[in-house]
């Protein structure tokens, strides 16, 4: 049996088949969506939107407070209907994208949230192909509203509270150094100046060091410059960095001219300076004749064997606080006869002066 006697005898069925395969696809093809007119393509995209509109109203009314923001970003990007549908809707479809571009940059147009909110929930799908277009502008601004953040105002913080104004004076003659806060006396020290090798005017503090070496090969703390080579300082040591090794003599001399030019004083004292005055404070050196107007601290006087500075906070200071013993006077007991025998004679005394006084008068007013 050759093929064409197969064909004739199977004619029948491979035209059933064929038909029926030719029919199928027909079908597909005008199911298909890329064969819809622009007409039926539009109006798809309106069922859509409406059913995503009414879905997104639905979840709003669920948490109006949370979801509003949400809901109406879900109805803008959800619908997809200008991405699948552009290339097929045709020239008009794709104008009207561009408009819609060029409103949203621009940003003309654009309501309140309040007034857009309204507009969309009085919108009803209707079979007419030209509400789309209009619907879809409109989901496109209130994206644009609710993807937009609030500006807010930074709050503006408050100006930080000025540092106090510090000025020190120290006097020569006196020997006290005046601390001025703010214009009024603050504190006021007992010290040790040069004399004349001590200059007088108007300086600033610059430089600070913990340890200073200073003449004759002896070491000062908390030195703080004030012009040159004069310095505020602490009673000189005898080795660098060993608070140990203070002289004793020269402190027991605070309070008199004895430096070679600088300004000695307590460890508290100078301690005090060099960690709160700023530099560039105001120093006047002077030798006038006035005394401290507030209470001078002064220093107590320590015996020969201590080599530790008194007001020294260091914390291996044995002699910290110390204060020297004041001397007790021991009465006298006298007997209390010759306390009144004392006083009888001293009004004897005074009695027979009176007399010779008077007397002495009357004979001069005779003559």
């Amino acid at each position: 049996m050759n093929l064409l006697d197969l064909i004739k005898k199977y004619s029948a069925a491979l035209t059933f088949v064929l038909l029926t395969t030719v029919l199928i696809a027909a079908g597909l093809l005008y199911n298909s969506p890329r064969w819809e007119s622009e007409e039926a393509a539009r109006q798809r995209a309106a069922e859509q939107l409406a059913i995503l509109e009414s879905l997104s109203e639905k979840y709003r009314e669920a948490d109006p407070e949370e979801t509003e923001a949400e809901g109406t970003e879900a109805e803008g990007t959800a619908d997809g209907t200008e991405d699948f549908y552009g290339p097929t809707l045709g020239t008009e479809t794709e104008e009207s994208s561009t408009a819609d571009s060029d409103e949203s940059s621009s940003g003309e147009g654009l309501t309140d949230p309040e007034s857009m909110e309204e507009t969309t929930e009085s919108e009803e799908p209707t079979e007419d192909t030209t509400a789309a277009p209009s619907t879809k502008k409109e989901t496109k601004k209130e994206t644009a509203k609710a993807t937009t953040a609030p500006t807010t105002k930074k709050a503006t913080s408050a100006p930080p509270s000025s540092s106090p104004k510090y000025e020190i004076i120290v006097n020569k003659k006196y020997n006290y150094v005046l601390i001025m806060k703010d214009g009024a006396a603050y504190h006021a020290y007992i010290c040790s100046t040069g004399g004349s090798n001590t200059p007088e005017g108007v300086f600033k503090t610059s430089d600070k060091y913990k340890w200073r070496a200073l003449f004759g090969n002896v070491w000062g703390q908390y030195a703080t410059r004030i012009v040159d080579h004069i310095l505020f300082h602490s009673v000189p040591y005898e080795k660098e960095n060993n608070p140990a090794s203070l002289e004793t003599a020269e402190y027991n001399k605070l309070g008199t001219s004895a430096s070679a030019g600088c300004v000695r004083m307590t460890v508290a004292a100078c301690k005090w300076i060099y960690e709160n005055i700023p530099k560039g404070t105001k120093v006047t050196i002077t030798s006038a004749d006035t005394p401290c107007p507030i209470a001078v601290e002064g220093a107590t006087k320590i015996p020969s064997d201590c080599k530790w500075d008194p007001t020294d906070p260091n914390k291996n200071n044995p002699w910290y606080g110390y204060e020297a013993p004041q001397p007790t006077i021991e009465p006298i007991e006298t007997p209390a006869e010759s306390i009144v025998n004392d006083s009888t004679e001293a009004a004897s005394e005074t009695e027979s002066a009176a007399e010779t006084e008077s007397a002495t008068e009357t004979e001069s007013a005779a003559e």
